[in-house]
């Protein structure tokens, strides 16, 4: 990576969007996610379903679809080896890391992420080793996309709430599944960062970078909006068995990756 995206990174809390691999392969692995989504039952609500009314054998089907495939299809495990997205990872963490979970997104207009960030308090130890990465299928636009607040990952959670007029939502850092900050609004928040990318690109960010999806858009390409979270952690970090346990009985685990450049 070069020293200026790692400056900007450090600066900002992310950096990208950079090409990470070629259009044509991106959108040949949207064409197997659609294939896959297609295969979960039909319902009238669709997913809402997982937003609104808890159906929990829905989410838990859904998850198994769209969770650590990494581990069980090939063109997914093969973006490990793709040395533009991966050289940036390493520059952070170092020559060893541990992919410990991917997650595939569908996101159209209807539905979206609130304010949060990824630190995954209850799962990791420490949570300072640690950085994602988001690669996109389909192309997005500036009515569905990712959402960065530059410079949040600087701020206390205290800060965080003042700042940007958020409401902290009870426990949610404290969850045993996930251990992220979420927030609501109070009212109107400062301009983000749109992340546009097309299909193909991918960004890194911090993982006390405040973002979100936008909610009320649909994608210009008229695909709905497929992405693929990554995340790292170094390799000394403990990663609690819990961070596995909603997508048994696949038996899932971390993935330990090498730098290849450290050997050359």
């Amino acid at each position: 990576m070069l020293s200026s995206t790692l400056e900007f990174y450090n600066d900002y809390g992310y950096a990208g969007p950079f090409r990470g691999i070629e259009r044509d392969q991106a959108l040949a692995i949207a064409d197997w996610v659609e294939g896959e989504l297609d295969q979960l039952p039909k319902s009238k609500l669709g997913h809402l379903l997982r937003y609104k009314f808890r159906d929990l054998t829905y989410e838990r089907d859904r998850l198994l679809k769209t969770r650590n495939r990494h581990l069980d299809y090939g063109g997914l495990s093969a973006l490990l080896e793709e040395h533009r997205i991966m050289d940036p990872i390493y520059d952070i963490l170092g020559e060893s890391v541990a992919l410990w979970r991917t997650q595939i997104f569908e996101m159209s207009g209807s539905a979206g992420l609130k304010w949060h960030t990824d630190e995954y308090r209850t799962l990791l130890d420490p949570i300072d080793q640690q950085v994602s990465a988001q690669i996109a299928f389909t192309p997005s636009s500036e009515e569905n996309c990712v959402w960065v607040m530059p410079k949040s990952h600087e701020m206390t959670d205290t800060e965080i709430l003042e700042n940007y007029n958020l409401d902290y939502i009870e426990g949610s850092r404290d969850s045993p599944v996930y251990g992220t900050s979420r927030y609501n609004e109070k009212g109107d928040v400062p301009e983000p960062v749109k992340i546009v990318m097309d299909a193909g690109e991918f960004f890194i960010f911090h993982p006390r970078c405040l973002h979100r999806s936008s909610v009320g858009g649909e994608n210009t390409s008229g695909r709905k909006r497929l992405a693929m979270a990554f995340r790292f952690a170094s390799a000394q970090t403990k990663i609690s068995d819990a961070a596995f346990a909603q997508t048994k009985p696949r038996q899932d685990k971390a993935v330990i990756v090498q730098d290849p450049r450290a050997s050359e």
